[in-house]
């Protein structure tokens, strides 16, 4: 599988990882909990993208 694909299937994890507990905080985004979850996601998008232009320019 590729790195992609990969990295793709953990965005998935992580943003329904996210979703689920900003549900179990009622929605308080400013949780320490919430806000590193989604500081994480946030790389891990930012990392998808770079890859994804690298093997484009390939």
């Amino acid at each position: 599988m590729s790195d992609l694909r990969l990295l793709q299937q953990e965005i998935e994890q992580v943003r329904a990882k996210l979703h689920r507990l900003v549900d179990s905080k009622r929605g308080h985004f400013i949780d320490p909990e919430v806000t590193e979850l989604s500081e994480y996601l946030d790389t891990l998008i930012v990392k998808y993208e770079r890859n994804r232009k690298l093997e484009i320019n390939v």
